[in-house]
Parts: C-alpha cells; sequence; structure tokens
C-alpha cells in the first residue's frame, strides 16, 4: 500500500485543484451577461463581456487538461494496485 500513496496523493491534489477551478468557473459564470452590444456606446460592456469570456474558456482549458491527468493518475493507481495485488497473490475481490 505504501507504493501507491505518492500516486494517490498526487490524484488528490490534482482532482481538488480540478475541483477549486469548477467553483471558480461557476463564479465567473455568475457574472456573465448573455446580451450581444452593438451600439458604441455600449463598447465598455462589450469589452468586459469579452475578457470575461476569454477568461472562461481559459479556466475550462485548465479544468479539461486537468480532469484527464486526474483519470490518468487514478488509472495508473488502480493498475499498480491490481497488479501488486496478483504479484502477491491476494484476491482481488
Amino acid at each position: 500500500m505504501s507504493e501507491l500513496m505518492p500516486w494517490m496523493i498526487a490524484w488528490a491534489v490534482v482532482t481538488t485543484a480540478v475541483l477549486i477551478l469548477g467553483f471558480y468557473r461557476l463564479t465567473l459564470g455568475l457574472h456573465e451577461d448573455p446580451g450581444v452590444y452593438i451600439d458604441a456606446a455600449e463598447a465598455r460592456q462589450a469589452k468586459e463581456k469579452s475578457d470575461l469570456d476569454h477568461k472562461i474558456e481559459r479556466v475550462e482549458l485548465y479544468g479539461k487538461s486537468l480532469t484527464a491527468v486526474s483519470a490518468v493518475l487514478i488509472a495508473i493507481t488502480a493498475l499498480l494496485w491490481v497488479f501488486g495485488a496478483l504479484g502477491s497473490g491476494q484476491r482481488i475481490w
């Protein structure tokens, strides 16, 4: 079990980061304005919306990337556990 601990800690750290990014994305979405700005007087609001959209896209990209890393880490941990159990002659189920 001790050889799995670094993998499990890495997975927990990455998964925690994914959750934090998810909550951050949620709070950004609360400030999102679905309006479309066409008038020149609303140019400032259009720029703010564009900046917010760009920030949301970046957060989503990081979230998706870290989710993939989290999935790979848990798969590696599971494989190490299965092969460790099989190699020592223990029953898995």
